[in-house]
């Protein structure tokens, strides 16, 4: 897979930042929502609707999407809106999504160590997941606009909390772009229709 980010040798310009997130070393991680607990989720619809111009960018760019539910047989499976596109899911008892990892970085070029976190609640599964995996050295980044929790103090909090330990903080459509690069990556047509 090529890099978007690369210059052409006769380039003069600069390299790019090191703090700008590359789709070829990106993994999708959407974690646990749930049809008994997302709709107590607050502003639910736009949650939802960002995770799904994630998912659907992820697939567009080729990059691995992975998901979890906890305790389905209580929670419910995933959400009728992302269920078809999310067919391997892992059930997990632990809020964290640590106990996965040996699992994934198995099956996962060993390159890809930026590791994108949606899904819910902000201040219970992502935060443990996000603390958990840059513990382990991953990169972690949260759209913010792409999780949520039932009160919003907890969403907040949970957001300053990752940003003070190291987790980089975007919006999905910010995110989506960085992955693209440029206005001339071959599928930029397609990712930028998710936002219309």
């Amino acid at each position: 897979m090529s890099d978007p980010y690369a210059l052409s040798p006769n380039s003069l310009l600069p390299p790019r930042s090191i703090h700008l997130i590359h789709a070829i070393d990106s993994v999708l991680l959407v974690v646990d929502v749930q049809e008994k607990l997302f709709p107590k989720i607050q502003g639910n619809g736009s949650v939802i609707a960002k995770i799904r111009q994630l998912v659907l960018a992820s697939k567009i760019l080729g990059i691995p999407t992975l998901a979890t539910e906890q305790v389905p047989e209580k929670l419910g499976q995933t959400v009728s809106e992302l269920a078809s596109l999310l067919p391997d899911r892992q059930a997990k008892r632990m809020f964290s999504c640590r106990e996965w990892i040996g699992e994934w970085e198995s099956r996962l070029d060993d390159n890809r160590k930026t590791m994108v976190v949606c899904g819910i609640e902000s201040h219970v599964c992502i935060l443990q997941t996000a603390l958990d995996f840059l513990s382990l050295g991953w990169k972690i980044v949260i759209p913010c606009d792409a999780i949520g929790s039932q009160s919003l103090l907890d969403h907040e909090t949970a957001i300053r909390r990752m940003e003070s330990h190291g987790a980089s903080i975007v919006t999905c459509q910010g995110l989506i772009f960085e992955w693209a690069g440029t206005s001339a990556h071959p599928h930029f047509r397609e990712l930028s229709s998710l936002f219309k």
